[in-house]
């Protein structure tokens, strides 16, 4: 039996956010804004655990004010599950393959608890399944590219450079090995937004001595970075050995979105998002020489990247499409609500 009232949907958000993507008109959020007044060493202890406590904490205090509970990471979610709230819980998993993060969920067999899961990459659903123990029919696609922002209309952006690479992000970075490519291409203007609207930070040499032709530009408005996307040669991802099948991937879908080539680091789940030879370069992690010949070869050769972001873009469309992906998030809330709603009725 469906019902007509709308669920009252908390969203936990891992970050300080103004705002966040309302499903129904009734959401609400809760932040890292709760960490402005705790102690700075019991926030070092979540960071070093990977695990947001307090955050999990204040979100149980008024949980029963809401009929679903939505963790956007699962650092979230299994604080969240060990305080065993009586909403139904549905997490995003940001990176379940962290080793502390997939025992815990393994041992406590938590996942099989939850109302349901977001994927980033739809190769990860069979580790979902197998490894968590999910059931099928509690998984979605969660990450999608934004196309509808990267509109043909470039009036807004027409007193932009357009010979400049971008790279930007800060989770999993590897920017010492891009910074060291670069050097040996002078000439090769760049661009790098090392801010993150989740508050982390990049701790690398940023602060030292680079080649005058890369830039570390201030943190800008996101009608800004589209239109950087937009007046860009391509877009590079740099990032360091990992398992995390997510990292990069918002970097990644904003500039095939864009309709730009892709180069990036072989880790994670990278080859899910960009297609080497197709839609950008794949190179190995921490090969300075790769990096550098990837840059090159496209910079050199600007048809070829123009031909790979067009490419990049039908992909996006094809896979990971925004429309199709909100749709199937909020048909699976409405149905996971109507469930809720015939139990309790």
């Amino acid at each position: 039996m469906k019902t007509n009232k709308a669920p009252r949907m908390l969203k936990v958000e891992t970050g300080k956010l103004e705002k966040t993507y309302q499903y129904f008109p009734t959401d609400e959020f809760i932040d890292y804004h709760v960490y402005d007044s705790i102690p700075r060493l019991w926030r070092w202890m979540e960071q070093v655990l990977r695990l947001d406590i307090y955050l999990a904490y204040r979100t149980w205090r008024i949980a029963d004010q809401y009929d679903i509970i939505w963790a956007n990471s699962e650092k979230v979610a299994i604080p969240l599950s060990f305080l065993n709230i009586k909403k139904p819980l549905v997490v995003i998993l940001q990176f379940p393959e962290s080793p502390l993060r997939r025992l815990l969920i393994k041992w406590s067999k938590l996942a099989k608890r939850w109302a349901g899961v977001g994927i980033v990459a739809k190769d990860v659903r069979n580790f979902v399944q197998s490894e968590l123990g999910v059931e099928p029919a509690k998984i979605f696609q969660y990450y999608a590219a934004r196309t509808d922002l990267f509109k043909d209309n470039d009036n807004d952006c027409s007193d932009m450079d357009s010979t400049v690479i971008l790279s930007m992000g800060v989770a999993k970075r590897d920017y010492d090995t891009l910074i060291r490519a670069l050097s040996h291409l002078p000439g090769y203007e760049t661009e790098i937004y090392v801010s993150s609207k989740y508050g982390d930070q990049y701790k690398g040499r940023k602060t030292k001595r680079v080649a005058d032709w890369i830039r570390f530009p201030e943190r800008i408005p996101d009608d800004e970075l589209v239109c950087r996307y937009k007046r860009s040669r391509f877009v590079v991802v740099p990032l360091i050995p990992t398992s995390h099948s997510g990292a990069g991937v918002t970097s990644v879908f904003e500039a095939s979105a864009a309709g730009k080539a892709v180069i990036a680091t072989d880790t994670g789940g990278m080859s899910s998002y960009v297609l080497h030879g197709k839609t950008g370069l794949l190179v190995p992690p921490n090969d300075v020489n790769a990096m550098c010949s990837a840059i090159q070869r496209l910079w050199e050769n600007p048809e070829l990247a123009n031909q790979m972001g067009q490419a990049g873009r039908r992909f996006v469309e094809k896979n990971y499409s925004h429309d199709e992906v909100v749709a199937g998030i909020r048909l699976f809330l409405q149905r996971l609500w109507d469930d809720v709603s015939t139990k309790g009725s």
